[in-house]
């Protein structure tokens, strides 16, 4: 390998999110090492490079998006300057051909592979939300963009996310290109996902024929102008300015027609937090719990309040929750430690100042547990 060609990634700190069609995912860091870059398990500061791995949409079964993604789309907006490309960029840019599976698939075997009815794929054949590649006789072949298709398809199906967080999780992958068209005919009803075929008839998933009662169309679930997502946007952009009462005033008001929305709870708990109402943001994160029992965030939030307030036994549980949920959350590691200190269990504290280490070795909070840890 000639020089120029092992220097392609000089400089770039480089991180992975979702499942990559082109290599075993523990390839990554060999592959970006012997090109002379960074490799990055997780997403800061100081990552130049994200790449969005091809065999699936980056989103949780919740409808969020990956935690790389969304703090890579958080320092976008913070003016860090971060690359976000798909798995196909990531191979022109270090002058690679895809190894992906080459081969195409009856639909038998895109069955057997999905673990998805032969029945379910002929419906969304007919709807036109897969193509095949190439015919032979009567049967239709599919390749492994379509297999990637399809999985996305299910994920959305069976999703538990509401019509809203998909909604927000959908326009930032289209913000960077990387959603496809075809599910811009994809609607959320009150009876779960439907289709609208270009005559303006409605499907279910499976394929079945919908009487539409609405006068006005449903909005499709990847809309663009993202009508229900307005007032959100507004909040946001009110509590990022310090408006926070006014930001307050707004969550409340979604939240009067959607009172189980879990990131509108979350959001409104923040706030009440700088508003040092942590009282009412403690009740306020464990109604998103209840909505959402998974979402780590509000988990590990509901912890530091709980510390605040030195409710510590019960901190030492929502950051334990938290980990259950991802064990390389490395924000719920950081309180979980600091409140064991708290408690004076410093052996068990040093463990999780470790930890935290092993998983952000740079940074401010990275440098405090590096005291810590000498202190002890």
């Amino acid at each position: 390998m000639m020089d120029e060609e092992k220097d392609l990634l000089a400089g770039q700190r480089v991180a992975f999110t979702g499942r990559a069609s082109s290599f075993r995912r523990e390839r990554v860091r060999e592959l970006v090492e012997g090109l002379n870059g960074i490799y990055q398990s997780k997403v800061d500061e100081t990552t130049t490079l994200l790449v969005l791995g091809a065999a699936g949409w980056p989103l949780q079964k919740n409808g969020r998006l990956t935690r790389n993604l969304e703090i890579a789309q958080r320092l976008l907006r913070q003016g860090h300057a971060i690359c976000i490309e798909d798995e196909e960029a990531f191979l022109r840019r270090i002058g690679a051909a895809a190894d992906s599976p080459n081969q195409v698939y009856s639909l038998p075997q895109l069955s057997r592979m999905l673990n998805l009815s032969v029945q379910q794929l002929q419906a969304w054949l007919r709807l036109g939300l897969i193509q095949p590649v190439a015919n032979a006789g009567e049967i239709d072949y599919f390749d492994f963009q379509q297999v990637v298709r399809c999985r996305t398809l299910a994920d959305l199906a069976k999703s538990r996310a509401g019509r809203r967080r998909l909604q927000r999780a959908i326009r930032l992958l289209r913000q960077q290109r990387l959603h496809e068209a075809v599910f811009d005919q994809l609607v959320m009803l009150d009876s779960g996902l439907a289709v609208r075929q270009q005559d303006g008839r409605l499907c279910s998933i499976e394929g079945q024929f919908l009487i539409d009662f609405s006068a006005a169309e449903e909005p499709s679930l990847l809309s663009t102008d993202a009508a229900l997502d307005t007032d959100f946007e507004r909040a946001v952009e009110l509590e990022l300015t310090g408006q926070l009462e006014d930001a307050e005033e707004c969550y409340r008001m979604i939240l009067r027609d959607e009172p189980d929305d879990a990131d509108v709870l979350f959001n409104l708990a923040n706030v009440l937090v700088q508003l040092e109402r942590t009282e009412e943001a403690i009740e306020v994160y464990r109604n998103a719990l209840y909505a959402e029992p998974e979402f780590k965030e509000a988990w590990n939030n509901l912890g530091n309040s709980l510390a605040d307030l030195g409710k510590l036994s019960e901190a030492l549980l929502a950051f334990q929750q938290a980990l259950l949920v991802d064990p390389e959350y490395a924000s719920a590691c950081y309180g979980l430690a600091r409140t064991l200190e708290l408690c004076g269990r410093q052996r068990e504290a040093v463990v999780q100042w470790q930890r935290y280490l092993e998983m952000t070795p740079e940074g401010e909070c990275a440098e405090y547990a590096r005291q810590r840890l000498e202190a002890e």
